[in-house]
């Protein structure tokens, strides 16, 4: 069984001191491939390092909007550069974040705006972050030129109906997390239920989002990609689906977009 966990952060400082353990039991628990997404300038080369050592990590260079505040002068000339030197790295983690403490939302747009053109000006998939602005999301979507690629939208947390509203702008993906196993999350399932076999993918987030194990008890922090298994296991018994069909499934989809 191959699993990809299709977001999470290597490059954390909780991953630090013990990064070659953790990638590990990762290839242990049959997580072979896993698409390491940088957030802020200060980390793209950490994320391109990690990625030359370790061959199962894919990188992703991208402007988190909750680090927008912190963006200085070429930034984007400075993304660009990165992706031209790493042909295969896709752009993220990009988005739009309304629960920050007073989020300059004009600006995250500008932001999400210029590394989508700049996602399909180099024609590279993107993974994409949204928090309590999924109607502004759809709007700006809407009038955005989408990446052929693909465009994966992580940890998704939309309402069901959006599914299908935003599947049909174009090659959009959604992705569950460890978020899917907690058992008051009835509106993930749901929409985990709309999602079309071809656009689902699994993840992550380490090290954040630590799934809940069946026995009910929140797995340890930090969380780490091992763990992918829990959430396959969990996304296969809401879809009704054996764990090896949804570990295809989910393998085949990220491969076509990020490589595999």
């Amino acid at each position: 069984m191959r699993l990809f966990d299709s977001h999470c952060h290597i490059q954390d400082d909780a991953f630090r001191d013990d990064r070659d353990v953790i990638m590990r039991q990762a290839a242990d628990a049959g997580v072979h491939r896993m698409l390491c997404c940088g957030v802020e300038e200060s980390d793209w080369a950490v994320v391109i390092e990690l990625a030359q050592k370790y061959p199962t990590l894919k990188p992703a260079l991208g402007l988190h909007p909750v680090c927008a505040a912190g963006a200085t002068k070429g930034w984007l000339d400075r993304l660009r550069e990165k992706l031209l030197a790493v042909p295969g790295a896709a752009v993220g983690e990009i988005g739009l974040d309304e629960g920050v403490e007073t989020p300059d939302m004009a600006t995250q747009e500008q932001m999400l705006f210029d590394q989508l053109r700049l996602a399909c000006e180099m024609r590279r998939p993107v993974s994409l972050h949204c928090r309590r602005a999924w109607g502004r999301l759809s709007e700006l979507l809407r009038r955005a030129r989408l990446p052929e690629r693909g465009l994966v939208i992580h940890s998704y947390s939309g309402s069901p109906q959006m599914v299908a509203e935003l599947a049909s702008m174009g090659p959009v993906y959604f992705s569950f997390s460890g978020a899917i196993t907690r058992p008051t999350n009835k509106r993930g399932r749901a929409a985990l239920c709309c999602v079309p076999p071809d656009r689902l993918m699994i993840e992550t987030d380490a090290p954040d989002i630590p799934p809940v194990l069946e026995d009910g008890s929140e797995s340890a922090r930090p969380n780490e990609p091992s763990r992918l298994v829990v959430v396959a296991r969990a996304i296969a018994g809401t879809l009704g689906k054996s764990l090896e069909d949804v570990a295809v499934t989910t393998w085949d989809n990220a491969s076509r977009v990020f490589g595999d």
